[in-house]
């Protein structure tokens, strides 16, 4: 679906997948048999059109180790003379200010390379990630619900939670205020820092946002059949009973995140109110579920400066952009520096690309994957937008998600077009969407 979105925008887009060639210092001479050595095979596009032919970079060069393909901690490859730089500096020639990046499914190591960063120190340009989706489910509004959860579990070491609660904050509240948005923010906290971090939301400063709660944590194991024990994170439990029946537009999660066996996590504390070795590993599977209960469709996550940190957080958005549509934000750097995100929460707050990334410092840059339509600034006015409360809004917001999962694909090396009985069903399922939708907005 990415393709189809890079042909009807006319995207500067640069598509690569892991490939194989032939290594004849791997070969073997008894049976004469030549041993495949993994590399980046790179494409540029402008819509449907192919600027170049693949090209391939060793995977060496980017810092990947050819058993398991993993990049390697905290390193930023150099594309200095490679076939990714010839390609950067042609794109860089056709854009004043963003080229697009699509990876496909199966080539899942390249996800945990900084492509921002990377892409940053060739060319003087900003780098988007293509959603995979051909609906956009997001839809801003000028009054966002935006939650936000923070743990330090302790067995992944100490950082100042405050410090960067106050970080986080400060970086929504210009976004708001360049957008034009009033958010209402709930902050969810281990129960160690509560104290600290109401006197973080309670202090002035924050102009565009109304703090709307901090709620104290629950007290001992949560409730629910076994069953339900086995599947769902006290935190998560704690936020959906919490939001019971109203809807979130962003949920930002700022924690450590984790990687293991191709797939990333985010870490909480083992419970609101008990922070042990254990752990509160969060995966795809878990967060979708959770989004989809509080028919949340931008997804937002930053983990201290720490770079044992930093592949969980950058695989889970990558395979959360398969999972679901919408915005995917990751930032991985010191609470200072959390004025890169401004422009960020601008764009998601409905504020267009106006001062995306402008005078943000290469290596600064946030990971966002998204829609297209999001680069477009949304106006307001009330004739245009009515707040439904309770159970309508999410219903509404519910709706919207399951329209734009309705085009997604299964995953494809090729990325093959819908067949015609897949379009019909598709548009039989999306004119009942559209019904349903009529219903709760009448």
């Amino acid at each position: 679906m990415a393709m189809m979105i890079r042909d009807r925008y006319e995207l500067v887009t640069l598509r690569c997948w892991v490939g194989f060639v032939a290594d004849p210092e791997r070969g073997s001479a008894e049976t004469k048999s030549l041993t495949p050595r993994l590399v980046l095979r790179s494409q540029l596009y402008k819509g449907r059109e192919r600027l170049t032919e693949p090209q391939d970079t060793p995977f060496e060069r980017l810092g990947l180790t050819r058993p398991g393909g993993f990049a390697r901690k905290g390193a930023t490859p150099d594309l200095t003379g490679t076939p990714l730089e010839v390609q950067l500096n042609l794109a860089a020639g056709m854009v004043e200010s963003i080229i697009w990046l699509h990876i496909p499914q199966d080539s899942f190591q390249l996800a945990l390379l900084p492509w921002e960063e990377m892409v940053g120190r060739t060319v003087t340009r900003s780098l988007l990630r293509i959603a995979n989706f051909v609906e956009e489910a997001y839809k801003p509004t000028p009054r966002p619900t935006v939650a936000i959860c923070v743990s330090q579990p302790h067995s992944d070491g100490f950082y100042p939670v405050p410090e960067y609660v106050r970080a986080l904050l400060k970086s929504i509240d210009e976004g708001a205020h360049s957008a034009n948005v009033n958010p209402a923010v709930h902050i969810f906290a281990d129960d160690h820092w509560l104290g600290e971090v109401r006197k973080v939301a309670g202090a002035p400063g924050f102009l565009a946002l109304e703090i709307k709660d901090v709620p104290t944590p629950p007290q001992g194991p949560p409730m629910g059949t076994k069953r339900e024990l086995r599947t769902c994170s006290p935190w998560l439990q704690w936020m959906t009973d919490y939001f019971r029946g109203r809807a979130v537009d962003v949920m930002h999660f700022l924690s450590p995140g984790y990687y293991n066996d191709r797939s990333g996590a985010i870490v909480l504390a083992e419970r609101p109110d008990l922070n042990s070795n254990e752990g509160d590993f969060i995966d795809v599977a878990a967060l979708s579920t959770f989004y989809d209960r509080l028919g949340c469709s931008a997804m937002a996550f930053s983990s201290p400066d720490m770079t044992a940190w930093e592949w969980g957080q950058r695989m889970l958005a990558f395979e959360l952009s398969w999972s679901r549509p919408g915005p995917v934000l990751v930032f991985e750097h010191d609470h200072t520096k959390y004025d890169a995100l401004t422009g960020n929460y601008a764009m998601l707050f409905g504020g267009g690309v106006e001062g995306f990334q402008r005078n943000v410092e290469v290596y600064l840059r946030p990971h966002l994957t998204c829609h297209p339509q999001l680069l477009d600034r949304v106006y307001f006015a009330p004739s245009d937008y009515q707040q439904v409360p309770g159970t309508m809004d999410l219903a509404s917001k519910r709706i919207d998600m399951a329209r734009a999962q309705i085009f997604a694909q299964p995953p494809s090396t090729t990325e093959r077009p819908l067949s015609l009985v897949e379009q019909w069903e598709a548009k039989g399922t999306e004119d009942a969407l559209k019904f349903l939708s009529s219903i709760v907005k009448s």
